[in-house]
């Protein structure tokens, strides 16, 4: 059908501004969380507990962001690929 070449590409177009949306969301409610619980931590807990966690959490949240980032340039990059060959992705 010549209407399915501009099937895919349409719901990419549709959707995106969804998924970038949940995925700030998503990064929004994790900032909250690790800054609550870095609070706590901070006011609750041992001094040599509370680097172990501080680590954990840096590390957590570094990982946060570097998923983010790779998915949102991998769903770009597969997008921009699904534009200019739409044929074999059919």
């Amino acid at each position: 059908m010549p209407g399915d070449v501009f099937f895919w590409p349409g719901c990419v177009i549709f959707f995106l501004p969804v998924i970038i949306r949940c995925l700030f969301l998503f990064l929004f409610l994790f900032l909250f969380l690790f800054l609550f619980l870095f609070l706590f931590l901070f006011l609750f807990l041992p001094v040599i507990i509370r680097f172990l966690f501080l680590f954990l959490f840096l590390f957590l949240f570094l990982f946060l962001f570097l998923f983010l980032f790779l998915f949102l340039f991998l769903f770009l990059f597969l997008f921009i690929l699904l534009l200019i060959f739409p044929d074999r992705f059919r």
